[in-house]
């Protein structure tokens, strides 16, 4: 790190922080720069070598920050209206007319073993420069903030890493230097003692408050006008009564008119009650599904991005939460979250003057329909930052908080916030003017070397992420009024959020063998309470409002296949090799694999009515979204070795799965890792994965299962391809009833039950011999299918006994029993389950496997739906 007298404003690492008007001037009112610290040693005690320090800080930082020339280098004094606070002791006591330490220590109650100390070095208007004594307490002011550690030699190292003034300090410090017989009048006036004895009477007079009423001055200020005068104003607190407990402290501001002469006219007083109420959240009527996935089949026409603000209006939402923001005073939202993650910024295709590096600020009230920038502005922020709740699609950071995962995670390769605009031109290309539908990330890579003999990855050498959103339609209107932008659709914003997190995590803003997983995230995400959902042709459109010619059904057979002509890699040579193509219907090849796990693991459940049991979709498409999530964040760095191959992604899918444990609150809930790993391995395989090994080979049907698939039949339809029988093809993860069995429970003739008898037969899908194969059969009496199923755990369940080992041939079957039922009385409700295991293709409840559901108690809906191993019945004794 550079010494002081290196140290350079002008660092890419130091922040700045700006505001104001940029149709009339922009001030910068901070630095911050923690990992570019101002560095000097510090030999001694004495508090005037800190002060010379800080000094020449400020001398290098005054006009970054709009300032004059503050201090004399011959003094190191100020040679503005200014004074430093007066610093105390290390160990002294806080004072609020003192800059101060904050330390920590080893022994906190004793104060001794000092691990670390900061200081705050705080200056503040003064009528005499310099002079600590004349402080005025006008709220204008400087503050700088260092970092002390103790070195080997004893000396001590000071860090400074930031600054801040106020907004008001350059025309505080200017007052002083245009009219200084008027100002310098003002405070040599009120500091006379008669004089200032005199205040309290006044504002207790001008307010109408009791003589009584204890009183604070802390403050005032001389804001000079023309004709030589200033508005004056004096600030006071007056305390509650001692008697009166249910009464209120009040801020005063004491205001009146004063020239050469003193005042003049009669003074009023502003009086606000010292409570603080919570900053109301901003709500806002926004959609919380596109239009499409919440008109259904029979509003699709007036749900189309070209339809007029009225037709639009009708697929709102009311009052949807917008978490991390909060409305000022005056009702408007400034669109940057409260954990520095999102930030969306103004716009030029919005209003001409705007500043594109000013966060957005928005009054949501006086947002009255989808055609409005306010409209488009506070979607973009939802789909961020917003309600975590069903029925809404689950915004990028919330989403990622409440799984658990550090959003920090992702931004390996980039800094936060995510910087969101949310009306640009798209780069390169016809869209310059923002007049297309399409949207993008923008990925500014570190501009350092990552390899090589003078390697220099450092923070801060880090950039932020864009993502830019044009139009969702150009047919209407390309205009800056009643445009309806791309920003508004939650599904194509899931999209570009795969690349932001791909891009922040390993460097590349695709995966190496398909576009991205982002068709996925919102085919998922968008399902559950999606009314295209009741339709088969229809819930295959990944983009249905805002069109784009992407499905997530897509047939194996028609070239969709991991194997196939739409995705081998000899089509694609190096030269020409059309890679944007081939990576766009990859996506798809990788969408249609996972919206198929996702309908595996419980994404087409329905209730009695045959209507989505949108909870339970729900509940699916959290875990499939957490594992994509999760993947990401196992992903190496690109530079040295990305996941090349789908094989490699199913591999990090099934990491994400193996390493989960359970929690008890949040959509992850009850989950327990180890119970998806199977399903997510033939979701690949259904869609071609494992046909061949061979890159020249066009296989456009499944692929193979594993070399040893051990399974206990179940009711479920047949897969496709050449081995129907134990995969995962997705039904409805309902109970049914005794009469009609759910098609995932065992089929009656692979668990038979009969007499008391239970005979269990194990099929083998494999191309090699399952050998050592053992049949356990377990049950736990469920009296009332009101109540929810008990929970798989060896501690709960019983088992009637174990069979084997024997070995079953590939393609073959085994049958294993009989298991003698004990006796129950007629009418008892009972719940079997039949474990078959091996060496080769454990159960997941096996203690061999490791995993966390063989070690958790597991729903017992998740346990069996995720492995052919297992067989379930619900019999009822007759």
């Amino acid at each position: 790190m550079p010494i002081l007298k290196d140290w350079t404003a002008a660092s890419k690492a130091v922040w700045w922080e700006k505001v104001g008007d940029p149709s009339t001037s922009v001030q910068t009112i901070s630095l911050r720069h923690p990992t570019y610290p101002a560095e000097a040693e510090w030999d001694d005690d004495d508090t005037e070598t800190l002060k010379k320090i800080v000094a020449t800080y400020l001398s290098k930082v005054g006009s970054t920050l709009d300032l004059p020339e503050l201090v004399d280098p011959s003094s190191d004094d100020f040679t503005v209206h200014l004074a430093w606070l007066k610093l105390p002791k290390v160990n002294g006591s806080l004072d609020p007319d003192k800059s101060f330490w904050l330390t920590r220590y080893g022994d906190p109650v004793q104060k001794t073993e000092i691990v670390d100390r900061t200081i705050v070095f705080i200056a503040s208007e003064a009528w005499r420069a310099g002079d600590p004594d004349t402080i005025v307490g006008s709220r204008s002011g400087m503050r700088v903030v260092a970092h002390l550690a103790q070195g080997q030699s004893g000396s001590w190292q000071v860090r400074i890493t930031s600054v801040a003034r106020s907004i008001a300090l350059p025309q505080a410090l200017e007052a002083h230097a245009l009219q200084p017989s008027l100002v310098q009048g003002f405070y040599a006036f009120m500091f006379s003692p008669s004089n200032f004895a005199n205040l309290k009477p006044l504002i207790r007079s001008s307010a109408g408050l009791s003589d009584e009423t204890p009183l604070a001055i802390n403050g005032m200020r001389a804001m000079p006008v023309p004709d030589d005068r200033a508005i004056s104003e004096v600030y006071a607190t007056a305390s509650r009564p001692d008697d009166g407990p249910r009464a209120l402290a009040y801020a005063l501001t004491l205001q009146f008119a004063f020239d050469q002469k003193g005042q003049l006219g009669k003074p009023t007083v502003e009086r606000v009650p010292l409570v603080a109420n919570a900053a109301p959240p901003v709500k806002a009527d926004l959609f919380a599904q596109d239009p499409a996935s919440k008109a259904g089949l029979g509003g699709l026409i007036n749900a189309r991005p070209n339809r007029s603000r009225q037709r639009l209006d009708r697929f709102k939402d009311n009052a949807i939460d917008l978490d991390g923001i909060n409305l000022d005073i005056n009702g408007k939202a400034t669109l940057l979250d409260d954990h520095g993650l999102v930030n969306v910024l103004q716009s030029r295709l919005v209003k001409e003057n705007a500043n594109e590096s000013a966060t957005q600020i928005v009054d949501p009230a006086l947002v009255r329909h989808p055609r409005t920038s306010g409209f488009v502005e506070l979607s973009a922020y939802q789909h961020v930052r917003a309600r975590f709740g069903d029925g809404h699609l689950r915004p990028l950071f919330d989403t990622i908080i409440k799984y658990g995962l550090s959003p920090s995670d992702y931004f390996l390769f980039a800094t936060k916030p995510l910087l969101v605009r949310h009306r640009a031109g798209i780069f390169p290309g016809p869209g310059k003017d923002g007049k297309t539908v399409n949207a993008q990330v923008d990925f500014d890579p570190p501009s350092c070397d990552l390899i090589g003999p003078q390697k220099s990855w450092s923070q801060d050498n880090l950039k932020p992420l864009q993502v830019r959103f044009a139009l969702a339609d150009v047919k209407r209107t390309t205009s800056r009024h009643d445009a309806l932008g791309l920003a508004t659709d939650p599904r194509w914003s899931w999209h570009e959020y795969c690349h932001v997190l791909l891009a922040g995590r390993t460097g590349k803003l695709e995966l190496h063998f398909a576009h991205s997983a982002g068709d996925a995230l919102a085919a998922i995400m968008a399902d559950p309470w999606s009314k295209l959902a009741d339709y088969r042709g229809l819930r295959g459109y990944t983009f249905p409002w805002v069109y784009l010619h992407r499905r997530h059904d897509r047939s194996v057979y028609m070239g969709w296949s991991w194997s196939g002509r739409r995705h081998r890699p000899a089509r694609f040579p190096a030269a020409n090799c059309n890679c944007r193509h081939k990576g766009y219907e990859s996506e798809q090849i990788l969408s249609t694999s996972l919206f198929m796990l996702y309908r595996a693991l419980g994404g087409d459940t329905v209730r009695a009515n045959d209507r989505p049991n949108r909870p339970i979709r729900q509940r699916a498409a959290d875990y499939v979204v957490y594992l994509i999530l999760r993947a990401i964040g196992l992903m190496p760095p690109h530079h040295v070795g990305t996941v090349e191959t789908p094989d490699q992604f199913v591999t990090t899918l099934i990491e994400a799965d193996i390493g989960t444990l359970p929690v008890t609150t949040g959509p992850l809930r009850h989950r327990v890792g180890g119970w998806a790993h199977k399903v997510v391995r033939w979701a690949f395989e259904a869609q071609g994965l494992y046909a061949t090994s061979n890159p020249l080979d066009v296989v456009d049907a499944p692929g193979l299962p594993p070399e040893v698939d051990i399974f206990i039949d179940t009711s479920r339809p047949d897969s496709e391809g050449g081995f129907p029988r134990g995969g995962y093809m997705p039904v409805s993860l309902d109970w049914g009833g005794a009469a009609t069995p759910a098609r995932w429970h065992a089929a009656p003739d692979a668990l038979a039950i009969a007499a008391n008898q239970i005979q269990v037969e194990v099929r083998n899908r494999g191309q090699s011999a399952a050998t050592g194969v053992k049949v356990a059969v377990w049950y736990i009496v469920w009296p009332n299918t009101s109540a929810s199923p008990p929970h798989w755990s060896p501690a709960t369940w019983t088992r009637i006994d174990e069979i084997g080992p024997r070995s079953v041939l590939p393609q073959g079957s085994e049958s294993f029993g009989p298991f003698a039922l004990p006796a129950y009385p007629s009418g008892t409700r009972l719940l079997i389950l039949a474990i078959a295991d091996c060496v080769d293709d454990h159960a997941n409840t096996s203690a061999a496997s490791s995993l966390p559901c063989s070690n958790y108690a597991v729903p017992i809906v998740d346990l069996v739906a995720g492995d052919n191993n297992l067989g379930l019945r619900l019999y009822v004794v007759p």
